[in-house]
């Protein structure tokens, strides 16, 4: 008897520990929300953040550059040079059209003088009152030597207002009344000439020749 007591107090727990791993424990709603894992639920209105610069604003321009339009009013038009008017000047310098009576260059013996010059020579080359009529066209002449020639007539000189210094030596002249007018006139060479009247040079402060 004292055995069998002991037996069935282990026969008793080894059934109570079976019974107890059977038992199936029942959920809870609140144990089934502890344990259950929710994935997050995207909200309908909630979008997802865009970078400004892709959101198309009502009140910004597009993203690709406009060229400007072309006023109307305005013509695109190149630069011009500006016209010489009536009373504008052209800036460079025009030459003077020769004429008959001023021409740009005189003929003298074959040789061509410009008319601009200030000073000749032409001694020796026996030019007479004809070939001597081309100098009147020479107004700027200060220095003329004409020595050597057959000259008679001085009347060509008589426009020479500039003149200052002459040399007429061993020439035909007789008449020295074209020279009264050369208020310029400071040195006058005469000698070897058949020269009667001196009057019409008594202004002129040396006079080779003179008495």
């Amino acid at each position: 008897m004292n055995r069998i007591l002991p037996i069935m107090v282990l026969v008793l727990i080894f059934v109570l520990v079976i019974t107890t791993g059977c038992q199936k424990p029942i959920d809870t709603p609140d144990s089934q929300e502890s344990h259950t894992l929710q994935s997050p639920t995207p909200e309908l209105n909630q979008e997802s953040p865009l970078p400004k610069s892709l959101i198309p604003n009502s009140n910004q321009e597009g993203l690709v550059p406009q060229s400007s339009t072309p006023d109307p009013d305005q013509e695109s038009l190149p630069p011009q040079s500006p016209t010489p008017g009536s009373d504008q000047e052209s800036l460079s310098p025009q030459r003077p059209t020769p004429t008959s009576e001023h021409p740009d260059f005189v003929n003298i013996r074959g040789v061509e003088y410009s008319t601009s010059l200030t000073r000749i020579y032409l001694d020796y080359l026996g030019l007479n009152d004809e070939e001597l009529a081309p100098l009147q066209y020479m107004l700027n002449l200060t220095e003329l030597g004409l020595w050597g020639n057959q000259i008679s007539n001085l009347t060509p000189l008589a426009a020479l207002t500039n003149l200052k210094y002459v040399f007429l030596y061993k020439n035909q002249i007789s008449d020295i009344s074209p020279l009264s007018g050369l208020a310029e006139l400071t040195v006058l060479g005469l000698s070897d000439n058949a020269i009667i009247d001196w009057s019409p040079v008594v202004h002129v402060e040396r006079v080779y020749g003179r008495p």
